[in-house]
């Protein structure tokens, strides 16, 4: 298990920021989804040729954590005095937890000075789902 990283909010548009302003609203929501991570509504673009006051990262919205459980069976066989046959199955991400990936965390102004992308704040990937392999390893 492992939380996930800070989100980062960068792509404001004036000919000198990359961070957009804040309004002064928490981006954090109480029960985030895929299709909205956090408050899109609470960034604009900064006036002209200023930086924008929003910090290297959010303060409060982290992107998704991992849950993962790995798994191994391993036989081992003794074949006659020098011989060795080993059998083994192995599965990552053996309860297929859904793992989300990073957030969008591209600002886009629009017109408005507000965000004009409609994948901001989304998630769009996931991680690998369960992943099973065997093997066979004979040594002499």
């Amino acid at each position: 298990m492992q939380t996930g990283i800070p989100v980062v909010i960068t792509g404001a548009n004036n000919n000198l920021a990359t961070r957009p302003n804040s309004t002064g609203q928490s981006a954090k929501l109480t029960n985030p989804t895929a299709l909205q991570w956090f408050n899109t509504s609470v960034f604009v673009n900064p006036p002209s040729y200023t930086y924008g006051n929003l910090g290297r990262v959010l303060p409060d919205v982290r992107n998704p954590g991992i849950i993962q459980l790995d798994l191994s069976i391993i036989k081992n066989w003794k074949i006659k005095e020098r011989g060795n046959l080993q059998v083994r199955a192995e599965s990552f991400n053996v309860a297929n937890h859904v793992n989300f990936g990073l957030v969008n965390g591209t600002f886009s102004p629009g017109p408005s000075g507000f965000n004009g992308s409609g994948t901001f704040g989304t998630i769009t990937k996931a991680r690998d789902p369960r992943n099973i392999q065997l093997g066979m390893k004979l040594t002499f």
